[in-house]
């Protein structure tokens, strides 16, 4: 199960889909090789609403492919996804969550990092 959790509000909710082009039932979202999918409609935008504090998001999963200079637009919030086991503790869901904030954290300063310095040497 993918679970969100929002960059506001520090609430981790499970990650579900009620439909992109046609409504329907709630399904539980799944990991594909580019990010967020649902079974139904497939893969779906990185993007997520808090329901908790109604923050738009853009979703980071780990190891998929982001456009990171995308991201440096200012007042662009990120929400990191885990997966875990159905069911799993409040605690390991966070220990997960912490690990991924880490890796977006690294990922983000090397981007930012090879961006200044290709502006200011060229490269």
């Amino acid at each position: 199960m993918l679970y969100a959790g929002c960059s506001r509000c520090q609430q981790i909710v499970p990650l579900l889909c009620g439909g992109q082009f046609f409504p329907h039932m709630p399904m539980a979202a799944i990991q594909t090789p580019y990010g967020v999918g649902c079974p139904f409609c497939g893969i779906t935008p990185p993007i997520f609403t808090c329901l908790h504090c109604f923050t738009t998001q853009h979703l980071y999963i780990q190891g998929a492919p982001m456009q990171m200079g995308a991201l440096q637009v200012q007042g662009v919030q990120m929400a990191p996804v885990v997966q875990a086991p159905q069911g799993a503790g409040t605690g390991m869901v966070q220990g997960l969550m912490k690990d991924a904030a880490k890796s977006f954290a690294g990922e983000f300063g090397k981007s930012l990092a090879s961006q200044l310095f290709g502006a200011f040497f060229g490269g």
